[in-house]
């Protein structure tokens, strides 16, 4: 039986018994750092200007599990989830403890089919089109109550919200919002990730104008990376989502997010190859030299993308070894070749995301958005919460 095991402790969480059990038992796993979460959370808190934290828990909490998140939610006091569907919401009803009760919010559309189902587990739409607005209207006349809503406005994303001409109309036909309690209005910034632009001023001038033609509520405009760009954006209400685990885009931001997420798998077998033999499907890397090649336990049905590129590398006790040839389904080819020789021993562990390689810089070197790459990264691997 292969023996995994870490030969010198160049990562903390290689110190930590149970992770080192998982990689024995599963060959790979993913560490989820809920202090380094929290950590985050109140980074972002003490960055928003005295608003409002949010949570974005969409997809499963971006694939974490939202049973693995929830709790971290709980321990920062987080008293607003946003979620994209009502399945989504509905399940986290089912898990929610009595003492914790957060508003949850829902993002995608509501269909007049899902308004008692809306209703009957406390959860709250986010109302993007007149159509919808009508709709729960009408709805919430014939339970004779204000509900709860949010109104989406379009600033220039170009996505699904109420238009500048749906506003107008709003403004001109108030009996259309007489039977809501708006708990906010909300939009979403088109180029945050790209640090401070034009077209991110253009957004927030453009929403301080449209909400004046709106009844007067609470004010949300910020997802993750906006927050760190100037906190004038942060308003009443922030969103974040991937920030929370440590991957922004955003320049200015990187000094500050603590890495939550740890991604690793072990050699399963080295082979020593001759120059010109070829590695994986289409033979598309060549070895240059006698070289020494790792293979792992994970591929691209575990999420890892087939877009690697010459800079995309795993990192073996402290040596970063390039990721080489065409990924496989399960399995991932390396480079060990300037390993030393006393560290490239089948069983040894390598860590594909973590603390000398971040989400974000992976994803860069896959061509991937690290949004992309989280909700992709968590189909298979056995999930260790410390």
């Amino acid at each position: 039986m292969l023996k995994h095991y870490n030969l010198t402790v160049w990562s903390k969480m290689l110190k930590n018994p149970i992770i080192l059990e998982t990689l024995n038992k599963y060959g790979t796993c993913l560490v989820i750092d809920s202090q380094a979460i929290a950590a985050n959370y109140n980074l972002i808190k003490e960055q928003s200007n005295g608003a409002e934290i949010s949570w974005v828990l969409k997809n499963n909490a971006y694939g974490l599990s939202v049973e693995n998140i929830l709790p971290i939610a709980k321990q920062v006091q987080c008293q607003h989830i946003f979620v994209a569907t009502l399945l989504e919401g509905i399940h986290i009803k089912e898990i929610l403890s009595e003492n914790y009760q957060p508003n949850i919010y829902i993002l995608n559309p509501i269909l007049p089919a899902q308004q008692n189902e809306l209703l009957a587990n406390n959860l709250i739409p986010v109302l993007n089109t007149l159509h919808q607005i009508e709709s729960w209207n009408n709805f919430a006349k014939s339970k004779a109550k204000k509900l709860p809503v949010v109104l989406h406005i379009e600033t220039g994303i170009n996505r699904l919200s109420l238009m500048r001409a749906e506003i107008m109309y709003l403004h001109q036909h108030k009996e259309l919002l007489e039977n809501f309690d708006i708990k906010y209005i909300m939009s979403h910034f088109a180029t945050a990730s790209i640090k401070h632009t034009d077209v991110m001023e253009k957004q927030y001038n453009e929403f301080l104008d449209l909400i004046k033609y709106l009844p007067k509520t609470k004010y949300s405009l910020s997802a993750s990376d906006a927050i760190f760009v100037d906190k004038k954006f942060a308003l009443d209400l922030v969103r974040p989502a991937i920030a929370l685990y440590g991957a922004v885009i955003a320049d200015i931001d990187k000094q500050f997010m603590q890495n939550a997420l740890y991604l690793y798998s072990t050699i399963q077998q080295i082979k020593m190859l001759q120059a010109g033999e070829k590695v994986g499907y289409g033979h598309l890397w060549e070895a240059k030299r006698p070289s020494k090649i790792a293979t792992l336990f994970l591929g691209y049905a575990d999420g890892i993308p087939r877009s690697l590129t010459a800079n995309t590398k795993a990192n073996i006790s402290g040596f970063l070894c390039p990721i080489v040839g065409c990924m496989s389904m399960d399995l991932t080819t390396v480079d060990i070749t300037d390993l030393p020789e006393n560290l490239a021993v089948e069983g040894a562990v390598a860590e594909i995301i973590g603390e000398t390689i971040s989400l974000e810089n992976f994803s860069a070197s896959t061509n991937s958005l690290d949004c992309d790459i989280l909700n992709r990264l968590t189909r298979r691997y056995p999930k260790i919460v410390i």
